[in-house]
């Protein structure tokens, strides 16, 4: 079996570049023939993810956060049937909501250990625009706050990054109008069809945000659907108590905030809007989401979120 290992060396605060030993030790146990790959910035995960699959790799470990797994997306998107290599990824990140997701965990050790059990499972893979995501990509407020939370604030502070940059995005963020066209969904989501003032939305393949907010609690990765959370414009003060609501996942019923699942849908926006997906940031004045279902594999834990159940691996 051969396999790339991708390593961000700024992940958290450095630790991946000092397990960097232990990582090969122990994947070297499973993986008869693997490459590393240290990232020194700009395309550089992008372009190692695609050379894996360009090259035959039978699979892709990820030492990073969501942020160095969306980049490894993006590069195996680009590559014909790159997004079926088995991907592993190895939590380094401030939030590793994806690793969660999965089952792995937010600590590398333990996850190291679920990965050489060589379980997998398909993983829906929502695209924005044609970018690939597949925790959340989110809109308004909620990539402000992105905006704000530098590597060096959550080398600082950890978690409290998010809370640091709601703080300072509060002070900043402006509503904006949308027009939402939903595609096979609830009647719930066709009465906010039409131009709405949004504070913020975010478009959730799996559960969880900033690092352990469970902002769509019922979230499956393997279900064909995203889970859609949007708020309604609204005066600062009310909107930190929906926000609360929204964090906790405890908002249904709540006629300021919209809920409901799709396969696709489209956002035209009256003004660029700041798009975050996967901690990644874009500016976009449309943003058309679809889900690619079963598009991808990831090594995961005993328990994943998902429908289906994890398969053993042959390798």
């Amino acid at each position: 079996m051969r396999a790339r290992l991708i390593v961000n060396p700024v992940s958290g605060a450095n630790r991946a570049t000092a397990l960097l030993p232990l990582l090969n030790e122990r994947l070297c146990t499973l993986v008869r023939d693997l490459d590393i790959t240290i990232t020194t910035g700009g395309d550089d995960t992008e372009r190692a993810a695609a050379r894996a699959a360009t090259e035959g790799c039978d699979a892709l470990y990820i030492a990073g956060g969501d942020g160095t797994l969306n980049a490894a997306l993006r590069g195996l998107a680009s590559a014909s049937d790159g997004l079926r290599i088995p991907i592993g990824l190895i939590p380094f990140g401030t939030g590793n909501d994806f690793a969660k997701a999965l089952g792995l965990g937010e600590q590398p050790e333990p996850a190291l250990d679920a990965l050489l059990d060589a379980r997998v499972i398909d993983v829906d893979v929502g695209m924005v625009n044609d970018r690939p995501f597949v925790n959340i990509s989110a809109g308004g407020f909620v990539a402000d706050v992105s905006a704000i939370v530098s590597d060096g604030l959550k080398d600082k502070t950890g978690k409290l990054a998010y809370l640091i940059g709601g703080a300072r995005a509060l002070l900043g963020s402006e509503p904006f109008s949308a027009r939402l066209t939903t595609v096979e969904t609830s009647s719930a989501a066709h009465a906010w069809d039409g131009d709405v003032e949004l504070q913020m939305f975010a478009v959730c393949n799996a559960r969880m945000i900033g690092g352990g907010y469970p902002i769509a609690p019922a979230a499956l990765i393997d279900d064909g659907l995203v889970d859609v959370v949007m708020v309604r414009r609204l005066p600062t003060l009310e909107f930190v108590r929906v926000l609360q609501q929204v964090a906790a996942g405890e908002y249904e019923g709540d006629e300021r905030v919209l809920h409901f699942r799709a396969p696709a849908f489209d956002l035209q926006f009256n003004r660029t809007v700041r798009v975050n997906t996967d901690g990644e940031l874009l500016e976009a004045d449309r943003c058309r989401y679809i889900v690619r279902r079963h598009a991808a594999r990831f090594f995961c834990g005993a328990a994943p979120q998902a429908s289906g159940q994890p398969v053993p691996l042959m390798l």
